[in-house]
């Protein structure tokens, strides 16, 4: 009897650390999400004003504890879109190290920025990450 009472508290102190780990990890999703909802403007923005996203819609959101800007061609992309994209992203790139670092001094959850364009059907034509 004994026995079985050790091993029902041990599950349940495993299950209960369990939970508590994913309660910490959903706190720091949350807190990048909040931090994506409240500065979306702010970071459309320096998009808009780096050229990034002058042929499309653009939207900000969190997958995680990444911020991930997404912007969307509302028509078949040209021809060449891809290497211009790169090319581009390779031009802002130190603009976009520096705003990553602005965003982790005001949330220090968020690990990583990714800029992520799509073509119209939503499929991935460039995508790069900043850590």
């Amino acid at each position: 009897m004994k026995r079985k009472i050790s091993k029902v508290l041990c599950f349940i102190m495993a299950m209960s650390m369990m939970l508590m780990f994913a309660a910490c990890g959903n706190d720091n999703e949350n807190a990048v999400a909040e931090y994506a909802k409240m500065n979306e403007t702010a970071i459309v923005q320096i998009f808009n004003d780096s050229g990034a996203g002058q042929y499309a819609s653009i939207s900000v959101k969190n997958e995680g504890t990444n911020i991930v800007v997404e912007s969307q061609f509302a028509e078949e992309p040209p021809e060449g879109a891809e290497e211009s994209l790169e090319a581009g992203l390779d031009s802002i790139s130190e603009l976009l190290k520096e705003t990553l670092a602005k965003m982790k001094e005001e949330e220090p959850e968020i690990s990583t920025l990714i800029i992520r364009y799509l073509d119209h059907n939503g499929e991935v034509v460039a995508e790069r990450k900043f850590s």
